[in-house]
């Protein structure tokens, strides 16, 4: 902790230091210093230009660091279903049903509890949660995710399930199945981390043309499912 605290000073030390040369050269000018002013100046560039050079090649190298596409979930009605005709390829059954669940979310996860099937996705833990949160727009949300979620076409992910868990979840997506995509289980290993499997999978898939996706739900847990490598369905 006072390692990364004396560095983080040294940093801004170093950061601060062309300003408070200009601001120097500045003022030796107005006093018609001009030598003085002008090594300010120099001092100032001495300083100033690899700082900018740094901050340049850290842009760089955050653009060629490739990432698994992320979407968040949208607020209003009309976008939740344009994302799960994304994510269903338009599935007219499962359509039906997150019409359902967006007309009346509340009523809908009463349903489904009422019914007493079995689900991936526990609609009575969802309505719980929505009893301490008390938003229906986040409900509608969550409904959304857990029917389609529930109908295998996204799967949820704590951050830290293992490799395992992770390829027997992705291994029953609907449109893993439905396109034979296939995932090299020798190219993953154990020691890394969702994130790190899927971005693997998504160059094995590059020329399949489809690809993982990340859904952020604003929560803990990775929500993924699988898309052709196409723009959004209207």
């Amino acid at each position: 902790m006072k390692e990364k605290l004396y560095n983080g000073c040294i940093n801004l030390v170093i950061i601060l230091l062309p300003f408070a040369m200009v601001w120097g050269a500045v003022t030796l000018f107005k006093n018609d210093e001009y030598i003085k002013g002008g090594l300010c100046v120099l001092g100032a560039l001495l300083f100033g230009l690899p700082i900018i050079g740094l901050f340049s090649k850290s842009k760089d190298i955050k653009k060629e660091n490739p990432s698994v596409p992320q979407i968040p979930l949208p607020t209003t009605k009309k976008e939740l279903i344009k994302v799960a005709k994304r994510i269903t390829c338009n599935d007219k059954d499962i359509m039906n049903v997150v019409l359902q669940g967006l007309e009346s979310p509340k009523d809908f996860c009463q349903m489904e509890i009422k019914a007493a099937s079995e689900k991936k996705y526990d609609y009575q833990q969802l309505l719980d949660w929505y009893e301490e949160e008390k938003s229906i727009t986040n409900l509608k949300k969550m409904v959304m995710l857990y029917v389609i979620g529930n109908s295998n076409y996204v799967a949820g992910f704590d951050w830290k399930d293992d490799l395992e868990t992770f390829l027997w979840k992705m291994k029953e997506l609907r449109c893993l199945k439905q396109h034979n995509l296939p995932i090299n289980d020798s190219s993953l290993t154990s020691d890394g981390d969702i994130s790190q499997w899927c971005l693997l999978i998504n160059e094995q898939w590059k020329p399949l043309g489809f690809q993982i996706m990340f859904i952020d739900a604003d929560s803990d847990e990775y929500w993924v499912a699988i898309v052709p490598i196409t723009t959004d369905i209207e």
